[in-house]
């Protein structure tokens, strides 16, 4: 029903139930709360792969929660929203880009970071890639990163490398 809203009326979707979806995946209280999420990302995916999703509700509820559902501590909510994450990234603006998820991955990618952490970065290099201008991919550090963060092509070379993950 909810794709059928998003083909129908799209503008409806945007105002009246991406911030419904976005208030109930984010409350933390819900009884099988994971489980919620994790279909939430589903119907997310769905409607990203149809080509249903308007920019302005992705920018406005969709994007900030699924960056938010990165942040968790679940490994299964976390990697049903790294592929509504890279669904996503046409859809946003490359500043957007530039200045939350290129950060985002590349702090996550550090050394000390877990190798669930180092692998949700490796996804997130890998969409970026090809959403992302040469000069992004290759640094210096765009003005959203501290100049001392790697590149991102610097940040994949060493994700290379990594021997950690199973």
């Amino acid at each position: 029903m909810l794709q059928r809203l998003f083909e129908t009326d799209g503008e409806v979707a945007d105002k009246e139930i991406l911030p419904c979806l976005q208030e109930l995946l984010a409350d933390s209280s819900l009884a099988d709360i994971c489980s919620l999420q994790c279909l939430g990302a589903e119907v997310v995916i769905e409607a990203a792969e149809g080509k249903r999703l308007r920019k302005e509700g992705v920018r406005e509820h969709i994007f900030p929660l699924a960056m938010s559902m990165l942040s968790t501590n679940d490994s299964k909510v976390i990697q049903a929203w790294t592929k509504a994450v890279i669904l996503l990234l046409p859809l946003l603006d490359t500043s957007e880009v530039e200045k939350t998820v290129l950060p985002f991955a590349l702090e996550n990618g550090e050394v000390s970071k877990s190798a669930d952490q180092r692998l949700l970065c490796a996804s997130l290099v890998g969409a970026l890639a090809s959403n992302l201008s040469v000069e992004a991919i290759n640094g210096p550090s765009t003005s959203a990163t501290s100049k001392s963060a790697p590149s991102l092509f610097k940040r994949a070379m060493a994700l290379c490398q990594d021997t950690d993950h199973n």
